[in-house]
């Protein structure tokens, strides 16, 4: 019966991104060369099958692809590093969708507080910085956890905790850089909350040019006074840390097995496209 049930999921789950694919597919660039092997699934079967992935506790795809008997539902699959190779080769057009489904959630933000925030992305233990040789645009970085190696995902979600916005960057990129705040916020107007990390006059007032007002934690060091109302809105800060925790957590995004840039960033697309659709179809 489980079976079953999880069947009619994929299913479901498969209608979904092809409806949204379709949807995207008239804007698309069509492919202009037909050097090497035709691809046997459409892109809509290659990125649900990569979602499907990301949904269960395999940690390579080799034994996902051993463990779930897939030709059940795709009846051409090809052996899994070809696989694997169109999955990742189909990754521009889950950015395009993810972009939809953001373009949807900002739509309907007006009036909404924003939350920002940021969380690293663990490539390697730190003991094994000097060994680590996948990608040089990893970087060292630090968070309210201490250092780590690798990269951040910064985030601006609403008090419902839809996704508004994000960037990914090398580990080093501070929280509050300007330039990279400033493009986060593009677009959007209103009340902003954030931690201390992002405490700065230039920056706040950078972005009440920009239409947002944005309140932030203080630091350690400093003293705490605030009203019940501050206090109301910091907490708001809790929001984006349970949609980290989705995105990081569930759905096993941080892995120190890629062996490329493209393996990292694809499953850190996958994790957020994955919060995204269900955020808005399930």
């Amino acid at each position: 019966m489980k079976i079953l049930q999880q069947v009619d999921f994929f299913i479901t789950l498969f209608c979904v991104i092809d409806d949204l694919y379709k949807k995207i597919a008239p804007y698309l660039l069509k492919k202009t060369t037909n050097v090497g092997r035709k691809v046997k699934l459409s892109t809509p079967e290659l990125i649900t099958i990569g979602i499907i992935f990301m949904l269960t506790d395999c940690n390579t795809f080799k034994g996902f692809y051993r463990i779930f008997r897939l030709t059940n539902m795709f009846s051409e699959l090809p052996e899994y590093s070809r696989l694997l190779r169109n999955i990742k080769e189909a990754t521009g057009i889950t950015v395009v969708m993810l972009k939809v489904l953001i373009t949807m959630n900002r739509a309907r933000s007006e009036g909404k507080i924003k939350v920002i925030d940021s969380m690293p992305l663990v490539v390697c233990k730190n003991k094994r910085i000097f060994d680590y040789k996948v990608t040089e645009y990893a970087n060292r970085g630090k968070s309210s956890m201490g250092w780590f190696y690798g990269f951040k995902l910064h985030a601006v979600v609403s008090e419902d905790g839809s996704l508004l916005n994000l960037r990914i960057t090398p580990g080093n990129i501070s929280d509050k850089n300007h330039e990279l705040v400033l493009k986060l916020f593009k677009g959007l107007t209103g009340l902003a909350v954030g931690d201390g990390g992002y405490l700065s006059k230039k920056l706040r007032n950078k972005l009440i040019d920009k239409g947002i007002l944005f309140i932030t934690g203080l630091k350690r060091t400093m003293k705490k006074l605030m009203t019940k109302t501050q206090h109301k809105l910091l907490k708001l800060r809790q929001i984006i840390e349970t949609v980290f925790g989705n995105i990081k957590y569930r759905t096993g995004c941080e892995s120190s097995l890629p062996r490329s840039l493209t393996g990292y960033m694809w499953r850190y697309i996958n994790a957020v496209f994955l919060y995204s659709l269900f955020y808005q179809a399930f």
